[in-house]
């Protein structure tokens, strides 16, 4: 059917025949998703409602992302994820491949890369105390083509993230002259932010980038890649005379830190590709062909302005969208009713969708990693495709029994109260003692 949206569908239920219209294969896909959704069990046969139902997302882009750094979750793991994905209708699925505790993709030309930074000695606990087993993995070119190939099938493109210039740890306790100081560095074992970080000024830190990012590039297919670009501290630099110089002719930490941004982007440009970056440091000194990831609290309004001034954005609010939060901090309700057209929003077509990250410092295992994300992913997935003013929650919540049923029945450790309410005091003292066992 041409005249529907290139990821729409129509699904028309009578009492004889079940028949989808879809303009494309990745239409007819989400159509089978949701026929797959309608389906229940009465007196044991399998029946789903008389129905007719036109459907479009409401957004291009919508994204999970996995911290797999912090905790490393073998190919297994991500094809499972990557089933809950494509049936809740996302189309991108975000890799962390690095951080300061850990390196987890193979590079060739920089072999240590895994063989020392993928491994860290100990992992810090919730509430405190180490986990004094080795943590380590990584993904094999093989296994990464493997992941690449089943997501496709699921309609899905896989975005690999390697975060630099911060966040680096790991890579610089392999290759240390990256640093502003050559010395030891070894993997983190705890977690927060790091001083570490690449020294933008040396020559041989954009050979390792540039290097490292045409290996990404000959392995992804995905026209994104992630450069990470968060969280930057200044300390090792003010001790480096090439940074400090910079920094010193820079003025401000976002535009020291676009010297290293804009570089990163116009080689990734040059290879095709669109480069994504947290917004920490986006501003008008950075590329517009710079997607912006916005996550950080208090900044909606120069998101906005950036929005508003022409930039492509992807929105990750913090206090809605971070998976791996209590959810007695964001209630199921909570993510579902976020607008992420923010309101002084004049040029809402820079906003290309929404993604839900799932951070893994204190999500060790399947299990938690499961609980964390199910329910949440069907409302983020609602929030990602449906258009704002057909949206109810309770009507979500009426559905979701269902959906929770389809959960159940393969095995799947959801929260089973997840619409449970809580008191803005009761909110507010979990929120801090969560922060406190950090």
């Amino acid at each position: 059917n041409l005249d529907l949206h290139e990821e729409g569908y129509i699904i028309d239920v009578t009492e004889k025949s079940i028949i989808a219209e879809a303009r494309t294969d990745k239409g007819a896909f989400y159509a089978l998703q949701t026929i797959k959704q309608l389906i229940y069990t009465n007196n044991n046969l399998y029946t789903i409602d008389c129905i007719l139902i036109k459907d479009e997302p409401r957004f291009t882009y919508r994204s999970f992302m996995l911290d797999v750094a912090r905790h490393f979750f073998p190919k297994e793991t991500i094809f499972k994820l990557i089933d809950l994905l494509s049936f809740h209708k996302f189309n991108y699925f975000h890799l962390h491949l690095s951080d300061d505790q850990g390196f987890r993709f193979k590079i060739e030309k920089y072999p240590l890369l895994t063989k020392i930074g993928s491994t860290r000695k100990r992992t810090k606990l919730l509430g405190g105390g180490y986990d004094n087993t080795p943590h380590s993995g990584f993904y094999t070119k093989e296994d990464m083509l493997e992941i690449i190939n089943y997501a496709k099938r699921n309609f899905i493109e896989i975005i690999p993230e390697i975060d630099f210039p911060g966040h680096t740890t790991a890579i610089l306790a392999s290759y240390p002259e990256l640093a502003c100081i050559n010395q030891n560095y070894k993997v983190a074992e705890n977690f927060g932010i790091k001083k570490t970080s690449l020294c933008i000024t040396k020559d041989n830190t954009y050979d390792f980038v540039y290097s490292l990012l045409d290996e990404l590039i000959a392995i992804f297919p995905s026209k994104f890649i992630h450069i990470g670009g968060d969280e930057l501290r200044i300390a090792n630099y003010k001790k480096c005379e090439g940074c400090k110089k910079l920094l010193k002719e820079s003025k401000s930490k976002a535009k020291f830190a676009n010297h290293f941004i804009n570089k990163i982007a116009s080689y990734l440009r040059e290879k095709g590709k669109i480069p994504i970056a947290w917004n920490d440091y986006i501003n008008y000194n950075t590329n517009y062909n710079v997607i912006s990831q916005h996550w950080k609290p208090f900044t909606k309004n120069k998101t906005i302005k950036e929005i508003n001034e022409g930039r492509k954005t992807i929105i990750s609010n913090f206090f809605y969208f971070y998976l791996d939060y209590p959810y007695s901090m964001t209630p199921l309700h909570k993510t579902y009713n976020f607008e992420p057209v923010f309101s002084k929003v004049i040029s809402p077509d820079n906003i290309i969708g929404i993604e839900s990250p799932l951070w893994t410092e204190y999500v060790p295992n399947d299990s938690i990693l499961e609980y964390q994300v199910l329910p949440r992913l069907a409302a983020v997935s609602e929030v990602a495709w449906t258009n704002r003013e057909l949206k109810n929650y309770n009507d979500f919540t009426k559905r979701l029994k269902h959906i929770n049923e389809i959960y159940s029945k393969n095995y799947l450790n959801f929260h089973q109260n997840a619409t449970k309410s809580y008191s803005l005091i009761t909110r507010l003292i979990k929120t801090i003692n969560w922060f406190r066992g950090k």
